[in-house]
C-alpha cells in the first residue's frame, strides 16, 4: 500500500485508517526514517484508532545518530499498544 502524506503521521488527513479497516487489517507495521517524529506519530495515532502498531527496530533510522532515543520511542510505542490491547480486553470481558 502506498500512502502519500503531508504531515508527520501517516494517519493525519489520509485515508490510511479506512483502507486498513476495509481490508480487515488490525496491525500496522512501521518502518522508515524519522523514527522520533514520523514513525512515532503514525504509531501513536494508529494505536488511538484501535490498531496494533509495531515499529520494526531494524527497519527504522533516527533523524540523527541517536540510537538510544530510537530504542526509547520503539519501547514507548510497544507499551502504548500493549496497554491499549489490555484495556480493550478488559472492556470486552465486562
Amino acid at each position: 500500500m502506498v500512502l502519500i502524506k503531508k504531515y508527520a503521521s501517516g494517519c493525519t488527513h489520509t485515508d490510511l485508517g479506512g483502507r486498513l479497516m476495509a481490508s480487515g487489517i488490525g496491525t500496522l507495521v512501521i518502518a522508515g526514517f524519522s523514527t522520533g517524529s514520523c514513525n512515532r506519530a503514525t504509531a501513536v495515532d494508529a494505536i488511538h484508532m484501535s490498531f496494533r502498531a509495531k515499529v520494526i527496530q531494524d527497519a527504522v533510522a533516527p533523524e540523527r545518530s541517536a540510537r538510544g532515543v530510537t530504542r526509547a520511542n520503539i519501547a514507548l510505542t510497544s507499551q502504548l499498544s500493549e496497554e491499549k490491547e489490555a484495556a480493550i480486553g478488559r472492556a470486552r470481558s465486562r
